[in-house]
């Protein structure tokens, strides 16, 4: 590598250079760093990192030499690392060798001089009045001031060098203008005029989220569908009962709500301390259960004999509580006696000593599994769920966000024979592909983001399985897309409830096939592969999921369903942290984002 300026260089091994003259060069120990161990530098970097550059350590050693610049806004406070060097000897001297920035934004170079070659040495710097690098070597840079912008709800942000690729309909071209007497290189959008199979209107399809401007805060808001699982009746009204014996309910008549007074007071309450069943263990009665399975499976160790319990079983949005009493325990195992009818005189006594009600009533459930999802029952696997039913929401699906329906439309075999009464499963690869009319699941394109889960209980039934659905996007909606949910899932983060879900989607605009992380309503693409995709075509998506040392695998296929085959697209072993999966125990189900997309079948293999 050439040498230039080494007369320069050489004067500068006689001083202190590149460190400015004001300041000391004694390291944390006192001992002067050495003149000829650096002998240039050139280095620019972000003055939201500091205003002063300083070298903060030097370590010559028998193999590498290692230099860690800092920066700080003061002279006399410790500054953070902004950039290092680490080179293996031997060093060339003379020559400018690259820093590496610690947060990308540092850039610069350093050289050494004869010392490198010395014997062993360290220095640790802690203030920059030590060690502070000359001004005209080492300068801070205004950034810029809007360094990323993002789409609104996408939670990727475009930064540093961007290739702007324009997909269909939107064309993205350069363009030289004159502005202001200059020559200029623009950057023009616009829009194919020229494709004329496109069918769609522009003043909708640009359109933001749900139709609207969604900065004006005029886009609709989500409505109300139950309350605490409870749906209103046929003209919208919950009538709420009170106990008259326990309660009275007096309305306002003139600013609305309602006056409750009970007769429960807090001094009923056990030793006077009220405890909220849903966030505290209930320690002054016996040990409450929420559910058969807990109580099969409690350790002896939890009890002694002749404690009473009561367990709680979900039916319905109520919750209704039966009462085990402890006969023996033995070697770790409990022996409960059977349930205990209301009459029981032993029960009652315990009942009045701890205020519970009597086990015959129904009482509103109490158990508030935040941040869990609905605990549902299990499913007997493998499964095939069809949508032909004249149901307008499948018994097995539950619809968390957006709006779904039954709907007619040519749609190929499922599950069972659909359509005509006393059809037969197709015999052939052309009859499985043949369109017959009847009922499919539909995602109507209310402008966000729609979700209906399949349910089955919260574990993590899914590993190691196929889960598959038809669909087929319309041609109406402002996105046009449609997908697999995966691992839906609600997550305290510092005391926030959090919605959580991956989305396996095939996409019209974008042609792609993509793997979206979902936080609330914001989403990070992690992954995505071309796919020519086609509305009022069915396609086949399946996703496999499956656990592999500390990640989590998913591998996705789409392909269009048509007896001649068609276009496939893969995401094969796409690898998640188990930590960014977790829990494990989400649901799977249906996704669409702005879209009208049939769904005809979903199937667990």
């Amino acid at each position: 590598m050439a040498v230039r300026n080494l007369n320069w260089y050489n004067l500068q091994s006689t001083r202190r250079y590149p460190l400015d003259d004001s300041c000391t060069g004694e390291d944390d120990n006192g001992k002067s760093l050495l003149n000829d161990i650096l002998v240039d530098c050139h280095l620019r970097f972000s003055e939201d990192s500091g205003k002063y550059a300083y070298v903060q350590a030097i370590t010559i050693s028998a193999g590498l030499v290692t230099v860690i610049i800092g920066a700080s806004h003061s002279l006399s406070d410790a500054g953070a690392s902004i950039a290092a060097l680490t080179i293996t000897k031997p060093v060339s001297q003379n020559v400018n060798y690259a820093v590496t920035s610690f947060s990308g934004d540092t850039a610069g170079w350093l050289v050494f001089g004869g010392a490198v070659d010395g014997p062993d040495v360290t220095y640790r710097f802690t203030y920059p009045q030590q060690s502070l690098l000359a001004a005209r070597c080492a300068r801070a840079f205004s950034p810029l001031p809007i360094p990323s912008m993002k789409k609104l709800g996408v939670g990727t942000a475009l930064k540093d060098i961007v290739n702007i690729v324009g997909e269909t309909p939107l064309l993205i071209t350069t363009k030289a203008e004159v502005i202001n007497d200059i020559p200029r290189q623009l950057i023009v959008f616009s829009l194919n005029t020229s494709d004329t199979t496109l069918a769609y209107n522009p003043l909708s399809y640009f359109l933001g989220t749900c139709g609207q401007r969604p900065e004006s805060g005029t886009c609709s808001k989500v409505p109300i569908a139950t309350i605490n699982g409870i749906s209103p009746d046929c003209f919208g009204n919950i009538d709420i009962v009170f106990d008259s014996s326990n309660m009275n309910a007096q309305a306002f008549e003139d600013c609305g709500g309602i006056d409750i007074t009970t007769t429960y007071g807090l001094n009923k309450s056990c030793e006077g301390k009220p405890t909220l069943p849903p966030f505290y263990s209930d320690l002054c009665c016996p040990l409450r259960f929420e559910s058969e399975e807990e109580r099969l499976t409690a350790s002896a160790d939890t009890f002694s004999a002749g404690d009473f319990v009561r367990v709680g079983v979900l039916s319905g949005g109520l919750s209704e509580y039966t009462y085990y009493r402890v006969e023996s325990l033995t070697g770790g195992a409990v022996t409960w006696s059977a349930p205990l009818a209301a009459d029981n005189p032993d029960l009652k006594t315990a009942l009045a000593k701890c205020d519970w009600p009597n086990p015959t009533d129904i009482i509103p459930d109490i158990v508030i599994n935040l941040p869990s999802i609905q605990d549902y029952p299990s499913v007997q696997l493998p499964a095939c769920i069809d949508f032909c039913s004249c149901d307008p929401v499948p018994p097995l699906f539950d619809a968390v966000q957006g709006v779904f329906s039954s709907a007619k439309t040519p749609a190929p075999f499922g599950c069972v024979p659909c359509g005509l009464e006393g059809s037969t499963p197709p015999s052939t690869q052309a009859d499985m592909f043949a369109l017959t009319e009847h009922n499919t699941y539909l995602a109507v394109d209310t402008g966000a983001v729609a979700l209906s889960l399949f349910k089955n209980s919260a574990s993590d039934w899914a590993f190691g399985r196929v889960i598959t659905t038809q669909l087929k996007i319309g041609a109406d909606g402002l996105d046009r897309n449609g997908g697999i949910v995966i691992n839906y899932r609600k997550v305290n983060v510092n005391g926030i409830e959090q919605t959580r879900y991956f989305a396996a989607t095939i996409d019209v605009g974008r042609g792609q096939m993509r793997l979206l992380n979902y936080i609330n309503n914001s989403y990070t693409v992690y992954a995505s592969v071309p796919m020519p995709v086609k509305t009022n075509q069915w396609y086949k998506m399946s996703v496999h999921p499956s656990v592999r040392g500390v990640y989590v695998y998913l591998n996705i296929i789409a392909e269009e369903m048509t007896a001649e085959g068609g276009t496939v697209a893969q995401i094969i072993d796409y690898r998640i942290p188990l930590a960014d999966y977790e829990p494990q125990t989400g649901a799977f189900g249906l996704y669409t984002e702005r879209s009208y997309t049939y769904f005809n079948a979903f199937m667990i293999a």
